[in-house]
């Protein structure tokens, strides 16, 4: 299912997030790690690029970042591959995705859940131009204890209760199954479904029903249960793409402070 990871390799605190979560999901999956170290001449302080020295120091350091990653990598077994690029961040990673199967990101949030807001525009223009599965790593949420998945009866809701199952069987964790409908009724064939395609799982779940939103009943229950990871599903690059992110993958991105994969 998850062949290769791709992860940016960057410095500082959303780069030491992402590496805590890489490591537990490549060694979950026995993934080969793809690394890229992408040079935006953009986000470079001006002057710092403009000369052919200075372009080169900038690609040197690069390099020997790139170097250190891929000695991390053999150190805990995982095959690797790291490539330089220079180019748009947002571009160049999404371009990127297209040899990997999963994605990577780290989005740090500090203890008071204050976010660098930046970086929360820079994630949120990747997820809008991804076509993989991508992962939003926050710190503290490296240990996969409790999944939750929001079930929605779609596609791509079944794909991500699929992956949830997958890896709260590999991991022994608790996956809760979310559903939002108007009333129990309508949504009681949800549970049913997930009841019925979850019995060739080994593994502890429970479902959770909410007569409320997908955004209410998702950000409340991850919080109830103390959710590491939630993840669901988009409705990917259809016309109605704008409005399913700047809905639940919008309100659950800014209102939960677990770790959140989004299922394409």
């Amino acid at each position: 299912m998850i062949r290769t990871m791709l992860i940016p390799v960057e410095d500082g605190v959303h780069g030491v997030v992402a590496y805590e979560h890489l490591w537990r999901f490549a060694a979950l999956y026995q993934a080969r790690v793809y690394g890229v170290r992408v040079i935006d001449p953009a986000a470079v302080e001006s002057g710092l690029h403009e000369t052919a020295e200075a372009q080169g120091l900038l690609e040197e350091d690069a390099r020997q970042r790139l170097a250190e990653f891929e000695t991390l990598c053999q150190t805990r077994g995982h095959r690797s591959k790291a490539e330089l690029i220079i180019g748009n961040f947002v571009e160049e990673v999404v371009a990127s995705s297209q040899k990997a199967d999963f994605l990577i990101i780290g989005e740090a949030v500090s203890a008071r859940g204050d976010k660098d807001r930046p970086r929360v525009e820079v994630v949120h223009q990747v997820l809008r131009k991804v076509a993989k599965p991508t992962l939003i790593a926050r710190k503290g949420y490296e240990q996969l204890r409790r999944i939750l998945v929001g079930y929605d009866g779609s596609e791509k809701g079944g794909h991500a209760l699929q992956l949830a199952a997958d890896m709260a069987e590999r991991t022994s964790a608790r996956l809760t199954v979310v559903a939002a409908c108007e009333t129990a009724q309508q949504g009681a064939p949800l549970v049913d479904w997930a009841t019925a395609y979850l019995e060739s799982y080994r593994l502890s779940w429970k479902p959770v029903l909410l007569e409320t939103t997908p955004n209410e009943a998702i950000t409340q229950t991850a919080h109830d249960e103390g959710a590491d990871l939630v993840i669901i599903g988009s409705h990917g690059k259809s016309r109605l793409h704008e409005l399913a992110f700047g809905s639940t993958t919008n309100h659950v991105l800014e209102y939960v402070r677990a770790s959140i994969l989004i299922y394409r």
